[in-house]
């Protein structure tokens, strides 16, 4: 069985560079963005330093729930399995969301479920979701449509070191190594 290596942290911020550069490319001609799934791997042609290949996954027609399963389960069960392949460093997801701040006030107004989507304190963000065999890295990036124009904002890349127990927590921008 062939070795994994963990993605560095800048493997994980050259990924997420390119990301924001196929939204940026694709904002220019269109006013939303088409979800994107992006895979990294060492290239073994190239030797001497890091090199590395690229390839897009076509995740579109898998958005549909024709199958019965919602389209994100199938998506995320996707980068879940590619992002454990040995010859894998790090998946990559880009797509437009809606985050929502819940306050208490917000919840007892509106209930404890609420569709960000209708939610009045809604936010258009890009997603980036970032996964290796060691880490997960999320970035939002604030999302500004005027007319047929749209721009964003970089965000920080927040990273999460996965465990073996699987638990919930929070994203941080701590600095260390992501082994």
């Amino acid at each position: 069985m062939k070795e994994r290596k963990a993605a560095s942290r800048a493997e994980f911020e050259l990924l997420a560079d390119m990301l924001t550069d196929l939204a940026k490319a694709e904002y220019l001609s269109n006013v939303e963005l088409m979800p994107k799934l992006v895979v990294m791997g060492l290239d073994p042609r190239i030797s001497g330093q890091p090199g590395y290949r690229f390839g897009q996954v076509p995740v579109v027609e898998l958005m549909t729930s024709a199958a019965g399963v919602p389209g994100e389960v199938v998506v995320a069960a996707l980068i879940e399995r590619l992002s454990q392949d040995p010859e894998v460093l790090v998946v990559g997801h880009i797509s437009e969301a809606w985050t929502v701040q819940y306050t208490k006030e917000a919840r007892e107004k509106m209930g404890p479920i609420v569709d960000p989507e209708s939610a009045p304190n809604r936010e258009e963000v890009l997603l980036l979701n970032l996964h290796s065999t060691s880490c997960v890295a999320l970035m939002t990036c604030k999302l500004t449509r005027k007319g047929r124009t749209t721009v964003f904002q970089k965000g920080d890349l927040l990273f999460h070191p996965r465990t073996t127990e699987g638990r919930l927590g929070r994203y941080t921008n701590r600095t260390g190594e992501l082994a």
